[in-house]
């Protein structure tokens, strides 16, 4: 049996708007944040830009009945899960007995989490808010859309923090190849709330402002965002997919020098403006490598690997990697190459990376369909 995945739709939400083509005019044009938040400091009041979501495009596809107890933070989950269905022509399908869930989150609903616990505060335990108590666990989000969309397969929530995206891909590959679910819909959603803002601001000040520069590590540039973004992965059934494979996924603790990719490796760097985080990148990648980060397009959340990987099964797609709006250089001198303008792929694989402080490391590969890796993924 063939251990490489077909990706047969794609669904995301965030501050470039709703949906693939939303995501491919930020891609062209350039992004950045779409809104402001306001953070209340011992200061005073601040302003922030933010990358804000709009997730109220959720009424074409639920009934708002359906919606009246689902928060902005679940119903941006069931967008993007929708958007993945309908792009896969799976929307209308009744029976998803075989399909399975793995969400990843990592803040998770903690903008209902604090809201509970204000709750708790204002009225006493006695008089909490049961549905605030129902909304702020994390696993909340996915048995919502497991029920409202009729998802019968295995449901797993993965909220790890910096490796949270590639586990859950590994995960939903499994159930794949295992043959625990036929159809999987995986990805990863997070939100924004006003408790978040005001810890970013005592963490990183003035570094909240951005622009964000995921390839200048001298900086603090990240700035809040939240949104979903989803991939729904089938096994190889021998019909060429619309997206390309998805064909390996390694999670692991950095071992040597370097983490063994080929020296003309194309990667989309999950870098997306941590100081503390950004400057491995550059000493574990070859440096004949080519690079580019695209958190200016969707802002620095912990989720940000799954957009990654939404724009990557885009580019194998059309055959096409955009140009990385990156706002200043790396400032290491011993480096890989930036893209600095668009680039055809061909059938070169793209490695979505993830890189935490604590030595850890994640990459999901994709490759075009006629990618020696789409063939022989074990390579």
């Amino acid at each position: 049996m063939s251990r490489r995945l077909a990706i047969r739709g794609v669904g995301v939400v965030g501050g470039f708007g709703t949906g693939r083509e939303a995501l491919l005019r930020a891609l062209a044009t350039g992004g950045g944040p779409n809104g402001t938040i306001d953070v209340e400091t011992p200061e005073g009041l601040k302003t922030f830009p933010a990358y804000l979501a709009d997730a109220s495009g959720i009424r074409s596809f639920i009934d708002e009945q359906k919606l009246r107890r689902v928060d902005r933070f679940t119903q941006s989950a069931l967008l993007g899960a929708c958007l993945a269905l309908a792009d896969a022509g799976l929307l209308d399908r009744v029976d998803r007995t075989r399909m399975g869930l793995v969400l990843a989150t990592g803040h998770g609903a903690l903008g209902s989490a604090t809201e509970l616990l204000d709750s708790i505060l204002d009225d006493g335990d006695a008089f909490a808010s049961p549905l605030l108590f129902a909304r702020a666990i994390h696993s909340a989000a996915a048995s919502v859309v497991s029920i409202l969309l009729g998802i019968r397969g295995p449901c797993l929530t993965v909220s790890q923090m910096a490796m949270l995206v590639p586990m859950a891909f590994s995960t939903a590959r499994q159930w794949l190849l295992e043959g625990r679910a036929d159809q999987v819909l995986v990805g990863g959603v997070d939100g924004y709330c006003k408790v978040l803002g005001y810890c970013r601001e005592r963490f990183f000040g003035e570094g909240n402002r951005g622009p964000i520069s995921p390839l200048a590590f001298d900086e603090q540039t990240a700035v809040a965002a939240e949104g979903s973004a989803f991939l729904l992965l089938t096994r190889d059934e021998g019909v060429p997919p619309r997206y390309g494979y998805l064909d390996k996924v390694a999670v692991g603790r950095v071992a040597g020098p370097t983490l063994g990719l080929p020296e003309d490796v194309l990667v989309l760097v999950g870098a997306d403006g941590h100081r503390h985080c950004g400057s491995r990148y550059v000493e574990l990648l070859p440096p004949t490598a080519q690079v580019a980060g695209f958190a200016p397009i969707y802002g620095s959340l912990p989720t940000g690997l799954a957009f990654d990987l939404v724009i990557a099964a885009l580019a194998c797609e059309r055959g096409l990697l955009w140009l990385a709006p990156t706002a200043k250089d790396p400032v290491i001198s011993s480096q890989p190459t930036v893209l600095r303008e668009e680039v055809e792929i061909g059938n070169r694989p793209i490695y979505c990376l993830k890189l935490d402080k604590e030595g850890w490391f994640g990459w999901v590969r994709l490759s075009p369909v006629d990618s020696k890796f789409a063939v022989h993924p074990d390579a």
